[in-house]
């Protein structure tokens, strides 16, 4: 579940975008298989290769 006020009701979508793009890459599944722990799955994520967003709320890294 994504949560956000009103006035960044748009940030689901942004995040959905984020996670596609991430699980998108070629080596996705297989270092995600691979995750030893929580830590390393958070890790696949947050480090996955994203491309940026720019906003009138300024610049929003997709990574």
């Amino acid at each position: 579940m994504l949560l956000g006020t009103k006035d960044e009701r748009n940030f689901h979508l942004v995040s959905l975008a984020a996670i596609a793009q991430i699980v998108q890459e070629p080596d996705f599944e297989e270092r995600w298989m691979k995750a030893k722990n929580k830590e390393a799955l958070r890790d696949i994520v947050l480090l996955g290769q994203r491309k940026r967003l720019q906003t009138d709320r300024g610049i929003i890294n997709l990574k």
